[in-house]
């Protein structure tokens, strides 16, 4: 879990990213990097817990290894990090 945790952290470091998180795939949270409280984030943190496993199946039938969409003013970027996660 380190070398994810330290991938996790360059990503954040990222100039424009605002947020960083990792879930499983059945869409429980595992880590998140964000600078302090940001309400506006939670919308969007809410609606990845309820559809990251589909959207996760679909790149998976499509044979994707990451994609990109635009929820609310937040830019998506989704990319597994194993089959399990």
């Amino acid at each position: 879990m380190n070398n994810l945790e330290d991938t996790l952290d360059q990503l954040y470091e990222i100039e424009g990213v605002e947020a960083c998180m990792l879930y499983r795939i059945d869409g429980v949270p595992i880590t998140i990097r964000v600078p302090g409280y940001r309400e506006h984030l939670l919308g969007t943190m809410f609606w990845l817990e309820k559809h990251i496993s589909r959207v996760l199946g679909e790149m998976n039938r499509e044979g994707l290894k990451e994609t990109i969409f635009y929820f609310r003013n937040n830019r998506i970027l989704i990319a597994p990090s194993s089959k399990s996660t």
